[in-house]
């Protein structure tokens, strides 16, 4: 049996938007060798400014993910997601890296909108590890 790795466990905090909003957010994990999977959930009151696109309050939602830690890097992880804001798909790109000590995730969540837009906004986060 494979003991666990160190993304193995729940983490919580807060992600940071546009105009000083945030909306909490968690992820819970498992991790064996290289294989991180679990979810990722982001509560109301985040909004987001795409440039000429305008602005939108992001919704709750949970989204499930498997992903590999970066060759040599086993504190790092990144995937994307793919998610529905006003009947359009907006790419969103998570990358994370864990603390030393194993116990805070710094997260960015770069979003990806159309070139029209004129900007793709990028969300900062940080999690601790719950007890």
């Amino acid at each position: 049996m494979t003991s666990p790795g160190p993304f193995e466990g729940v983490f919580s905090g807060n992600v940071h938007g546009d105009k000083g909003s945030q909306a909490p957010i968690a992820l819970k994990l498992t991790h064996r060798n290289e294989d991180v999977e679990g979810s990722l959930t982001i509560g109301e009151g985040l909004y987001v400014h795409g440039g000429r696109c305008g602005g939108a309050n992001i919704p709750s939602s949970e989204q499930c993910f498997s992903v590999k830690t970066q060759p040599g890097k086993p504190n790092q992880v990144s995937t994307q997601f793919i998610v529905t804001v006003s009947k359009l798909k907006i790419g969103l790109n998570l990358e994370s890296i864990l603390s030393d000590d194993g116990n805070v995730i710094t997260s960015h969540i770069s979003i990806d909108l159309p070139w029209i837009c004129g900007r793709d906004p990028v969300l900062k986060g940080t999690l601790y590890r719950n007890e």
